[in-house]
């Protein structure tokens, strides 16, 4: 067992010996080490301020708290939709990168057939919403989406929606910069 313990000091005396005669140009192992530790706490420390600043946003907000938000009046859906108010939770819609919007629907509210030029994802927060795909508001072309259900609304193609006596909620997401087309009007 001395012997074993002889050569490992041995070949540590050798190692050492050998880091201690590397010229400048070439660091010992320990040195890569403690830099890249140094690096990456520069890293680190540089997100972290990011977050701090507000460069990274994050989104923490109650029912309460998302009720007192303000309501967004430059969106062109909201210029659209009479009665309907849309929050921004997140992003900006009017710029690059993800976004998500609070449509609050109100009762015996028609959504005439409109596109977008980004793709979106919804959900059905509360209430019953009625939507459906194509360029005339037709009822029987609709589904009866309640409270949790999903829907998409992909660039370009024509989608329209309705509520009753309920109304409805609905998170919406997508990529900005976003607008809206309508695609059908309707008669007076």
């Amino acid at each position: 067992m001395a012997g074993s313990i002889e050569g490992i000091l041995q070949d540590w005396r050798i190692r050492r010996r050998a880091a201690a005669i590397q010229g400048p140009d070439e660091p010992s192992t320990t040195a890569k080490v403690i830099i890249g530790i140094i690096a990456f706490s520069f890293f680190a420390a540089g997100i972290v301020l990011d977050v701090v600043r507000g460069n990274e946003p994050q989104v923490r907000l109650t029912a309460d708290e998302l009720v007192r938000r303000p309501f967004s009046r430059a969106l062109p859906m909201s210029e659209t939709i009479p009665g309907v108010r849309t929050i921004v939770l997140s992003g900006d819609p009017s710029q690059t990168g993800p976004y998500v919007l609070r449509l609050i629907i109100p009762p015996q509210t028609t959504i005439l057939s409109r596109t977008h030029s980004d793709d979106r994802t919804a959900t059905v927060v509360s209430g019953v919403f009625f939507f459906g795909y194509g360029s005339e508001n037709t009822p029987n072309q609709t589904k009866n989406l309640p409270q949790a259900s999903f829907f998409t609304e992909p660039a370009g193609v024509p989608h329209f929606g309705a509520t009753t006596s309920e109304g409805a909620v609905i998170d919406v997401s997508g990529t900005g910069p976003t607008d809206t087309h309508i695609v059908h009007r309707q008669s007076k």
